[in-house]
């Protein structure tokens, strides 16, 4: 799998490699690459860390059967890729949860709750609620690996004037 970014992806994707950071954020207008890179950033690590686990998310089910999906599987990613429940295996054991935050079914959001994994994915953070960002907090760095990653959450974003311009 040959990855190549543009120079604002480059940036990001270093911000992700230093592990100074727990939180990034890769923001912009539909078609500037945010859930490529976002995904390539997961793909990566899952490279370099075996066994890690990680967790993207979007509002729900649908948006990432329609959407994520299929951008996800463009990368040609060098695993195996299962749709019920979506769920993405690694060649060396490192996996990725594909699941929707289901905010409507699940206020609460107990599917979050016991939840262990490296980090996480947001996909369209602004389209989730506040609340699951900060489970997500709690959540990361939870799943046991050797070597294991600092704990982080990526997330993208389109411009939006939401909970998510007033908070980041």
């Amino acid at each position: 799998m040959k990855i190549s970014f543009t120079d604002t992806q480059s940036m990001a994707m270093d911000a992700i490699a230093s592990e100074k950071f727990n939180f990034i954020l890769f923001g912009g207008a539909m078609g500037g690459g945010k859930t490529f890179l976002g995904l390539s950033a997961l793909l990566i690590m899952c490279e370099i860390f075996p066994n890690s686990r990680w967790c993207v998310i979007r509002e729900d089910l649908e948006k990432l059967r329609t959407t994520t999906i299929p951008s996800f599987s463009k990368l040609k990613a060098h695993g195996k890729l299962k749709s019920s429940p979506y769920e993405y295996t690694h060649h060396n054991g490192s996996v990725i949860l594909f699941k929707g935050e289901n905010y409507n079914n699940d206020k609460n959001l107990d599917w979050m709750r016991g939840l262990e994994v490296s980090g996480f994915l947001f996909e369209e953070i602004n389209e989730c609620t506040e609340d699951a960002l900060d489970i997500a907090f709690g959540r990361a760095g939870r799943w046991e690996s050797d070597p294991r990653p600092n704990p982080i959450i990526i997330a993208t974003c389109n411009p939006s004037d939401t909970w998510v311009k007033k908070r980041i």
